[in-house]
């Protein structure tokens, strides 16, 4: 992403950072009405 200089070790890695540039939040919270969303699975983790 133009202006972010940072390195993954894979692609994996590279491609859960792009949600940082995007705004996508994939990771939803299941539980019944919370409707919270994250961008990192981590973030999802520590809500949960």
């Amino acid at each position: 992403h133009p202006g972010c200089d940072r390195k993954f070790a894979n692609s994996s890695d590279r491609k859960k950072h792009m949600h940082v540039h995007t705004n996508d939040k994939p990771y939803e919270c299941r539980m019944h009405g919370c409707g919270k969303s994250y961008t990192h699975p981590s973030s999802l983790r520590k809500h949960m």
